[in-house]
């Protein structure tokens, strides 16, 4: 299951893909641009692997290994050659011949790894987000773009203007917007293309959001850097951060998550026991521990 902006997706075990939410841009992918308060299914497929919802577009893998996107085109985030004011509302393939393991849609951006281990991305580029070595609003990409010469990519995660990867040995890599140090490689550098995370090379997860960005290492240990106006670092403080900060004394910790936009401060995430945490603003009630009240650490869910 993935939660976008506005629009939420999901595949089911008969390998059917399901949207629902806002789809003002077609991206829940039903062939229509009309708002969904249940589930609707995209298209006629059964072999959908995965999908993954972004800010007014989807995308998805199927079992074959072929990716394919929907909603806005804006930027040519749907890497089908394409980019403008227009919009698909069905699934259209991305341009290339490559194969795909994984899949992220971002806010503005997409990026991928083919079998080959290596990095992908498409769409916006207005803050390096694409890893490609410049910047800004006319250099983006409507087709997959390759980021670097790494070739032992294991995962490649599009955020809101940043995006972040771990390869092989462990190390976590980001490049992008860095206006709040959420690149986590000590300053409030924008990068072009990928720069190392410092702090070990023994990451087993990373998730970029809007301004702050958070991943797990080995040992179950959390970690999150960058902007922590709202507590959204869960380490008891609100003093923003270049580097990881460790979120308490827990070892017990799967996978945690940044709010994916600049106005989500907010960070949820789940423990081996099953449980669910989360931390940061609390203004929409969106922590769900029953207040409205900010948390600076981890608060469990009801």
């Amino acid at each position: 299951m993935s939660a976008g902006l506005t629009h939420t997706c999901a595949t089911r075990t008969d390998g059917t893909a399901w949207c629902w939410g806002a789809n003002t841009q077609g991206e829940l992918g039903d062939g229509t641009t009309t708002q969904r308060l249940v589930t609707v299914r995209v298209g006629t497929a059964t072999n959908w692997t995965s999908i993954s919802a972004g800010s007014t577009h989807s995308c998805g893998l199927r079992g074959n290994g072929v990716a394919w996107c929907w909603g806005s085109e804006s930027f040519g985030k749907l890497g089908n050659g394409k980019h403008g004011k227009k919009s698909t509302d069905h699934p259209v393939q991305v341009q290339t011949t490559r194969r795909w393991i994984m899949l992220d849609a971002g806010d503005e951006h997409t990026c991928a790894v083919p079998a080959s281990l290596s990095a992908w991305c498409w769409g916006s580029n207005i803050s390096g987000q694409l890893g490609i070595g410049s910047i800004g609003r006319r250099n983006g990409r409507d087709t997959p773009t390759r980021v670097g010469a790494y070739s032992d990519w294991t995962t490649v995660i599009a955020g809101y203007e940043t995006t972040c990867g771990i390869r092989a040995g462990g190390s976590a890599w980001c490049w992008g917007d860095n206006s709040s140090g959420q690149l986590g490689d000590g300053t409030k550098t924008t990068r072009t293309v990928p720069t190392q995370v410092v702090a070990n090379t023994n990451w087993t997860s990373i998730r970029p959001g809007g301004s702050h960005t958070c991943g797990t290492r080995a040992g179950a240990t959390a970690w999150c850097w960058g902007s922590n106006d709202h507590g959204q670092l869960g380490d008891g403080s609100m003093s923003a951060s270049a580097v990881p900060v460790r979120i308490g004394a827990a070892t017990s910790w799967m996978i945690v998550s940044a709010g994916g936009t600049i106005y989500k401060n907010h960070t949820c995430a789940l423990r081996a026991s099953g449980t669910a945490w989360c931390w940061g603003d609390n203004l929409s009630g969106q922590l769900g521990d029953g207040t409205n009240v900010d948390r600076l650490t981890p608060a469990q869910l009801y």
